[in-house]
């Protein structure tokens, strides 16, 4: 099992998806942090937040991609997924859900 960890920070830009690319380069491979340019403000993410997570040719299902989320004025929560044998792992797009009640936290 390999672990991936992407990281974005809610700042005050909207947005309403961000596409996170993880280049597999070592089997636990950290994501750099969203830019100014990639963040999200409190209003999108009021309602939850729709990422894109692009994972490499080789990923495996049980393999897993952690999403740190760090509010600007909160404490940092994660968001766990598990690829799953469905997954396409060719370099598709699958989708991590940040839920109202999860950045209520």
């Amino acid at each position: 099992m390999r672990l991936f960890q992407a990281i974005l920070i809610a700042m005050a830009k909207p947005m309403t998806q961000m596409i996170i690319k993880v280049n597999q380069l070592s089997p636990s491979q950290k994501l750099t942090e969203a830019t100014e340019a990639d963040i999200v403000n409190a209003e999108d993410f009021k309602d939850g937040v729709q990422v894109q997570v692009i994972l490499p040719k080789g990923t495996e299902a049980g393999d897993t991609v952690t999403l740190t989320v760090t509010p600007k004025e909160g404490q940092s929560f994660e968001v766990p997924y598990t690829v799953k044998g469905t997954d396409d792992v060719t370099g598709s797009d699958p989708s991590l859900s940040i839920s109202r009640q999860q950045n209520s936290k």
